[in-house]
């Protein structure tokens, strides 16, 4: 007997994958037209976020805002970078390369306000 196939394409605003208990665990949406996959931990805090923002990729690793985020992505001129965030949201260390190949390296104060070492 022939197996029942299920809709070729299916079409929807947001898919969230939930378990048995209906647990929320991964949600894929295009809020504001950027497309946007979300994996969440056992606490359902954001552990992952992959997008395309402004037609540029992205990927967040976050403990849900309590540890801070390591970004990484490219920037509007192109360069590729790894960010790394405080808890509020400001970045203390920054590698990037640029189209150009030249990298750099920066690590800034607790308050994000002073270069406390870079490179080149």
């Amino acid at each position: 007997m022939a197996r029942k196939r299920g809709p070729k394409v299916i079409e929807a605003e947001e898919f969230r994958l939930v378990d048995a208990e209906g647990q929320l665990w991964a949600m894929l949406h295009a809020r504001d037209g950027d497309p946007t996959l979300e994996l969440r931990d056992e606490q359902r805090r954001t552990g992952l976020t992959l997008k395309i923002e402004n037609g540029r990729p992205l990927i967040n690793l976050e403990y849900g805002g309590e540890l801070g985020v390591v970004g990484l992505g490219v920037s509007e001129e192109g360069d590729i970078g790894i960010q790394v965030s405080a808890t509020d949201g400001k970045m203390r260390f920054m590698l990037q390369v640029s189209r150009d190949g030249d990298a750099k390296m920066m690590l800034l104060d607790r308050n994000a306000e002073s270069v406390v070492w870079r490179a080149p």
